[in-house]
């Protein structure tokens, strides 16, 4: 309904920031409780992966768990200073070597979950809490044989709880390192002063090299840390203390890219062992892409998705938990700046788009995430200063840089697992929004863009880089289909196409059906619609 007194909008009126580190006043008194925070809170719950694409609100949930409980402890990784392990000589010289490092980069994160978990609980905040912890451990556990070799590794560790995770991880690679350089420095010395010397070295060397260099990248830390979490267990069983490890921004420059996805992964296979720890939840905040990019990098079979199904939980929004957050934030700036009366989104918004309510039109230019809405309504505000409700013009006005910034925001959010992706949406600038995937191989720089792909040696870790070599090396129809179906598939994925499986079904689209089309659905008939939120800033008129 109309306000009886409208208010007119000023300059800067906003419903939130896009970056939830930066939005505490509306996550304050604005806060949507999605069920994934009862999830999340559960200490039953086995959930201990998030999965969510960029701006789900993956860190507004961990944020407000920081603000509702008192025993939290948010791990920076970026303050963590990883690139320590990055610049070891002896890690890159075992890493060149091909061999593999997840036990030792399991043992990290292990010890530094037990490290934070122990600090957090017991507050051990300086050397004499330290040392109070491990006697009060000694004399609990006296004389219990089982226990032994935990209260072995707590003592070696002692003078060492106290100060920072970083410097505990860069002991750890320290002994790491001392350890290796002792029988093979000659060697490490080699690498490091000539490149590519591991080329260089026999097979017979090679093979003897490596074998010298395994033993030093062992079980027997992660054995001595299990008996730890089995007496953290005991010590935690039932005490009443709720305590929260979270772990965010793993998207973000917290270590160099060459071993980020393996660290990422080490942390997945590491998680499940603190399940023994009552009262402990470890949650980790992982986009979408970042997951999928460390299940294409893991190919032994060590590594399956399948396991960590019952460890992750994906963030998903509706229609109406996306209505309830833009009412309550438009509710809490008209409080907080204008008037006390009740505003919400039908009072701003009162008139249709073309024929369609304004709350569908933008929902239908999102891919139902939070922060999709929070921009969109921003961007109307904007547009409406000096007014004291937003018109059609002012949605439609606010459209363009919303879509330009969208298409943007997606460059970002995948570039790490589909770098071709810029390369390949040009193909799609002022065309037809819904077109048949052979229409795709008709484009005039098709041909262009699959050579730019399959020649591009640094693009391997894209999922579109080996359809796009095996055309380029054999120039057959059948390669070429394979190239259309596989950019199908991948823009699918991503959000950028919907696609209609059936003549007689509607256009399914990732962020609302399936997220990943089922093999082999594809034809070169398949009708494929390129998603409404793009199509202002990719030159795109409204078709039907």
């Amino acid at each position: 309904m109309k306000l009886k007194n409208p208010t007119i909008l000023r300059e800067n009126a906003s419903i939130g920031k896009l970056s939830a580190e930066q939005d505490d006043d509306f996550l304050a008194d604005a806060f949507i409780y999605h069920p994934m925070f009862s999830t999340l809170t559960d200490k039953n719950s086995p959930t201990m992966i998030l999965l969510g694409r960029t701006g789900s609100g993956k860190t507004a949930l961990l944020r407000r768990i920081e603000m509702k409980n008192d025993r939290v402890k948010t791990i920076d990784l970026v303050d963590l200073m990883m690139d320590h392990v990055s610049n070891s000589d002896v890690i890159r010289f075992l890493s060149a070597l091909g061999i593999d490092l997840d036990l030792f980069f399991q043992t990290l994160w292990k010890h530094l979950l037990c490290l934070e978990f122990i600090r957090l609980r017991f507050k051990v905040e300086n050397e004499q809490d330290s040392g109070t912890f491990v006697e009060r451990v000694f004399q609990k556990f006296l004389g219990d044989g089982k226990r032994k070799r935990a209260i072995e590794y707590l003592k070696k560790w002692e003078g060492k709880f106290w100060i920072t995770a970083d410097e505990n991880i860069k002991e750890i690679t320290r002994q790491l390192e001392t350890k290796v350089s002792a029988d093979l420095g000659v060697e490490v010395d080699k690498f490091r002063t000539r490149a590519g010397y591991e080329r260089t070295l026999s097979a017979e060397k090679k093979s003897e090299v490596i074998g010298r260099a395994k033993k030093f990248v062992n079980s027997e830390q992660i054995a001595d840390l299990s008996s730890v979490m089995d007496m953290l267990g005991e010590l935690n069983s039932d005490s009443g203390y709720r305590c929260f490890l979270l772990i965010d921004r793993i998207d973000e420059k917290w270590v160099d890219e060459s071993l980020r996805f393996k660290l990422v992964r080490a942390l997945i296979e590491s998680l499940r062992s603190f399940r023994k720890i009552d009262n402990l939840r470890i949650i980790v905040a992982l986009r979408t892409d970042v997951y999928e990019r460390v299940i294409v990098e893991s190919d032994d079979v060590g590594f399956q998705r399948e396991k960590y199904e019952d460890y992750t939980a994906k963030l998903e929004w509706d229609a109406k938990q996306l209505h309830d957050l833009v009412d309550s934030r438009i509710r809490s700036l008209y409080r907080r700046k204008y008037t006390k009366q009740d505003v919400d989104f039908g009072d701003l918004f009162s008139l249709k788009v073309g024929g369609v309510e304004p709350l569908t039109y933008i929902l239908e230019r999102t891919l139902f995430r939070p922060r999709d809405m929070v921009s969109f309504v921003n961007e109307c505000l904007l547009q409406a200063v000096g007014q004291s409700d937003i018109a059609p013009k002012h949605i439609k006005a606010a459209e363009a840089e919303f879509s330009r910034k969208r298409l943007e925001a997606l460059y970002d959010e995948w570039r790490s697992t589909y770098p071709s992706l810029e390369t390949v949406i040009k193909l799609l600038r002022r065309d037809k929004e819904i077109f048949a995937v052979e229409d795709l191989f008709r484009r005039d720089s098709f041909q262009e863009t699959v050579l730019a792909v399959g020649t591009r040696d640094d693009w391997k870790i894209d999922p579109l880089f080996s359809v796009c070599r095996a055309y380029v090396e054999d120039n057959a129809t059948r390669n070429l289909n394979e190239v259309g179906f596989a950019i199908v598939e991948k823009m699918y994925r991503i959000g950028v196409f919907g696609v209609k499986l059936h003549p007689d079904r509607r256009y399914e689209f990732s962020h609302l059906d399936n997220p990943i089309l089922p093999s082999g659905q594809l034809t070169v008939d398949t009708k494929v619609r390129i998603h409404p939120m793009l199509h202002r800033a990719l030159g795109i008129g409204a078709q039907v």
